[in-house]
């Protein structure tokens, strides 16, 4: 029944079908739709695949470039398809505009680098009659630039171009920008047979240069880059110094910034000199928050010199960085190992400020591991300066409530606490801790407490590296916390009557400030300052220079200055005195001359410079001269032909049990000599040489009309070389 009852409709459907294709005239088949044909080598598509979103340092290559494939219509990547590159956005460059698709139809984009303004950077690849496909970039600037602000136009220019050489040997990495200003001391060159032809300039003008690591850096040729000159620039201007900031800033932008001082340094006294430009001045620390004002805020300042790591320099620069790197003690010459920090640096290019200042402070101590000389370093995470500054003010307002009745207790803590080479500075914790064994009152008990605990803090004491010297001379530096403070404590370690050093300029620099009102009560109850004259710009600068056979043959000479404060000083010490800065060490530096230039204001009475025939392995004996000139006139010889003194070790100075100030200046020793002396309170600022006439006629030292050296002097010369004989020589 079912399929009978479907066949008849099938019957009926048939007939008008058949008159349908008569009539049309139609064909004997029917067809269906038709597939359009697909051409498997067109392109349809172009897509990005991987790569985009990268972040690399402006200038750079991106370091997955991007790739893309070409697809037909039915999504099948296509081979051997050429790709069109253009760059869209951000500038920068490419290799190549053009890179063939694989045999999956993947194509890589040709190398990529970045353009030189942080932000995004596009590129576009294409084929013809497809939608373009773009992938991105994002340039960001390098994380470190360096600020090097050289001032070696002074007794430091040998050390400086050494420096120069360091930096350049410590290699490369462009996440780290170096950058210099520079210039040299025409003086200083002149003393060593040297003209601006020995560091590869025409003269001795101010440089800037860019490190670039395109030279091979010898001592004889030290600027690694390009060097543009700009003429003679005051180095102790504050806008000589902002305007380094800003040109660096310009030239070498980046995301961190470390700023290197490079010079003398006198703690609350100032820094930087420049002998050519600006003779015995010095920048306050002032004018250096004038500077740092205006060149903006870093994030690391390292002082690369003496005694700069004081409360009162902290104060100064607490608003323009966030660390600080300084030595509470004199530098030696040599300062900061710039190949030990800058490739510490280099290997840790992501490392923060507090990172940085500490990589610097240990690349500092560690050079200086095994030399035999004091050294002491701090780095300080400038966040934490607040408590340390209430601390302190917590401190000078206790202080400022005892008696005068009661103020020699106080002063006697003062007096036993860690002290430096400019002797009216104070380590601040050894003094909390000295200050409060002696005395029970409880408000500087509390202060003293604070200040202890502020300096010590984590939080502000990054790091404190501390060495005491073997040499003759050198000052025990155990007891240093980290942070020294001014307080003098007696006439011994007073504070000048004038000059950078005084309390007039130190009243002028932070008149506001706890520790100033308590210092201007404490000084005239303790310490009055010792005298100092103004020579203006009459000031001495003198150098001793001797056979330079001697040196080639393993011996040496070493300038000693006793200064009328009865101390001892020299290069082998340090790079500073209370008067005036130092050369290099002449053993260190394998020279044949060792100087002293002064300061504008000097400490009132006789200076002796004694010239000390240290070594001399071949027994040859040394021929001395001194160069010197006052003021900014032409060098004189003190000595002539025939007249010069000579050193050799038949009659030693150490073999005396009982050395007198007559012996010495009738040259009774051979190996220690008085070769000049300068009196400062002449109106003339007369130097000579030691007239030897009285003493040589037996005249006792008391009717000779020449000051005479101390019987004190004496000892201490001769207990601070037979330490040193005894411990050896730094190498």
């Amino acid at each position: 029944m079912r399929s009978r009852y479907l066949a008849t409709p099938l019957l009926v459907l048939a007939a008008p079908c058949l008159v349908l294709f008569t009539a049309c005239g139609g064909g004997d088949s029917v067809s269906g739709p038709t597939t359009p044909k697909i051409d498997p080598t067109k392109p349809a598509a172009i897509a990005l695949v991987a790569g985009s979103g990268q972040t690399v340092r402006v200038k750079s290559s991106v370091p997955n470039p991007p790739t893309f494939k070409v697809t037909n219509a039915s999504g099948v990547g296509i081979p051997n398809v050429t790709v069109n590159f253009t760059i869209v956005a951000g500038g920068g460059g490419l290799s190549s505009t053009v890179a063939t698709t694989a045999n999956d139809g993947t194509v890589v984009s040709p190398a990529w680098s970045v353009g030189s303004a942080v932000g995004t950077n596009t590129i576009r690849a294409s084929v013809p009659s497809v939608t373009p496909a773009e992938a991105s970039a994002t340039a960001r600037l390098p994380y470190w630039t360096v600020m090097v602000y050289m001032a070696a136009d002074n007794t430091l220019a040998l050390n400086g171009v050494e420096n120069l050489v360091q930096m350049a040997v410590a290699g490369r990495n462009p996440e780290v920008q170096v950058v210099v200003q520079a210039e040299f001391s025409p003086t200083q060159f002149q003393q060593v047979g040297c003209t601006s032809a020995c560091i590869g300039r025409p003269n001795y003008n101010t440089v800037r240069y860019v490190l670039d690591g395109s030279v091979a850096t010898t001592s004889s040729n030290p600027f690694m880059g390009t060097v543009t000159d700009i003429g003679n620039r005051n180095m102790t201007d504050p806008a000589q110094l902002t305007e380094f900031m800003q040109w660096a800033r310009t030239t070498a932008p980046s995301q961190h910034t470390m700023l290197v001082l490079w010079n003398h340094g006198a703690g609350a006294g100032g820094l930087i000199t420049d002998d050519t430009s600006a003779p015995h001045a010095i920048m306050s620390l002032s004018q250096l928050a004038t500077a740092l004002a205006g060149g903006g805020a870093v994030d690391v300042i390292d002082f690369d010199m003496c005694l700069m790591g004081g409360y009162e320099t902290l104060a100064a620069v607490q608003k323009y960085a966030s660390a600080v790197v300084a030595s509470e003690e004199t530098e030696p010459g040599d300062g900061l190992d710039y190949t030990g920090m800058l490739r510490a640096v280099y290997a840790a290019p992501t490392s923060d400020a507090a990172a940085v200042a500490v990589a610097a402070a240990d690349a500092y101590d560690a050079y200086y591991a095994g030399k035999g000389l004091s050294t002491t370093i701090a780095a300080y995470a400038m966040s934490g300066f607040g408590p340390v500054d209430a601390a302190v003010t917590q401190l000078a307002n206790a202080m400022l409530r005892i008696p005068p009745s009661a103020a020699s207790t106080l002063a006697a803590g003062a007096r036993a606490a860690q002290r430096y080479e400019v002797k009216w500075l104070v380590d601040a914790v050894d003094l909390s801790d000295s200050l409060k064994a002696r005395t029970s009152d409880a408000a500087v008990i509390a202060g003293a407490t604070a200040v202890r605990a502020a300096v010590t803090s984590p939080s502000f004491l990054l790091r404190n590296k501390v060495r005491s010297g073997t040499t003759y001379g050198a000052n025990p530096v155990d007891r240093s916390r980290g942070l020294q403070i001014v307080l003098p404590a007696d006439a011994k370690t007073a504070m000048p009557s004038a000059g950078s050093y005084s309390f007039s300029a130190y009243q002028q620099s932070r008149p506001s400030a706890a520790w100033t009102t308590f210092l201007s009560a404490w000084i005239p109850t303790v310490a009055l300052g010792g005298a100092f004259v103004d020579r203006g710009t009459n000031g001495l600068t003198l150098y001793e220079v001797w056979d330079s056979t001697l040196v080639s043959r393993g011996g040496d000479v070493d300038l000693i200055l006793l200064e009328p404060d009865g101390e001892v000083y020299g290069p082998l010490l340090g790079t500073v005195s209370p008067s005036g800065q130092f050369s290099p060490d002449s053993r260190v530096k394998k020279t044949y001359v060792e100087g002293w230039s002064s300061n504008r204001y000097v400490e009132a009475g006789t200076f002796y410079f004694l010239a000390w025939l240290t070594e001399d392995p071949k027994n040859l004996g040394a021929t001395l001269n001194v160069a010197y000139r006052l003021g900014s006139g032409s060098f004189q010889s003190l000595y002539g032909a025939g007249t010069y003194p000579f050193l050799s070790l038949s009659r030693s100075f150490l073999s005396d049990p009982s050395p007198t100030d007559q012996k010495l200046l009738s040259n009774y020793y051979s190996d220690l000599k008085v070769v000049a002396t300068w009196q400062t309170t002449a109106a003339s600022g007369s130097l000579g040489p030691v007239d030897d006439s009285a003493a040589t006629s037996g005249a006792s030292a008391g009717t000779r009309e020449i000051p005479h050296v101390t019987t004190q002097q004496l000892r201490t010369l001769q207990r601070a070389m037979l330490t040193q004989q005894r411990n050896g020589r730094p190498r």
